[in-house]
């Protein structure tokens, strides 16, 4: 398992790939998947503590297409998303980390949007509408210091 989690990893184009393969396993043992699911959950939140932003991104990438997969429910997937864009709501929070949250999450939609959109409507439009009134507020604050 972990040598398919560093193969997610370094090569983001075969995520698809990978995805399957971690679908196809759950199905012939669903231990397997859920224990698949924790170590990139524990890995994705490692990357993020150490800084690994990029490695952090395409991990969440790879955890929305088990969405596809089956191996993750829509819901488990828009609460972590849900989770992330709650970010830019804290307060003291600099501007960066809130852009980089939404960059991550909009960077993932392409991969479970479909999916979401089919199953939950309603929680990815006011995902969207949150990620929406974040912009709006960046962009008066950007305008402000110009």
């Amino acid at each position: 398992m972990y040598i398919l989690s560093d193969c997610a990893i370094k090569m983001p184009e075969k995520t698809t790939v990978y995805t399957t393969l971690v679908g196809l396993l759950n199905a012939k043992n669903y231990n397997c998947g859920g224990e698949f699911v924790e170590m990139m959950v524990r890995n994705f939140k490692e990357a993020l503590k150490g800084c690994e932003f990029e490695n952090a991104r395409i991990m969440l990438r790879f955890l929305v297409d088990l969405v596809n997969c089956h191996v993750v429910s829509a819901g488990s997937i828009l609460n972590v998303l849900d989770t992330m864009v709650e970010v830019t709501t804290e307060e003291n929070v600099p501007q960066l980390r809130c852009d980089w949250y939404i960059y991550a999450v909009l960077s993932s939609l392409p991969w479970v949007g479909r999916e979401l959109y089919e199953k939950k409507e309603h929680e990815l439009d006011k995902l969207l509408s949150t990620i929406d009134d974040y912009m709006g507020k960046r962009g008066e604050i950007g305008r402000a210091h110009v």
